[in-house]
């Protein structure tokens, strides 16, 4: 977790099907919509990573899938890195 993330109280949960994320300060980010790491109860057998949607800015590609082994290895991609849990607003 970065020292910005540490002082501001934001927080990333594990990943898995349905979970959304904000960039801090922005309302973009992006929702889960597929997890496939071995072992996870979504593993298809396929290639492992997690599947992701962007929300709040229009994009061509509007569905990403990213390659990966782990929460941690997915939270180092450079596309993702920066996200925490959505602020859940009333």
């Amino acid at each position: 977790m970065t020292e910005a993330a540490e002082t501001t109280g934001l927080t990333r949960s594990p990943l898995k099907r349905g979970n959304s994320y904000q960039y801090p300060g922005y309302s973009s980010g992006f929702d889960i919509k597929f997890v496939a790491f071995r072992g996870h109860p979504e593993d298809d057998g396929g290639l492992q990573g997690v599947a992701i949607r962007w929300t709040g800015f229009s994009s061509r590609h509007d569905a990403v899938f990213i390659p990966c082994k782990s929460d941690a290895e997915f939270f180092a991609n450079l596309l993702v890195g920066n996200a925490y849990d959505k602020p859940v607003t009333s």
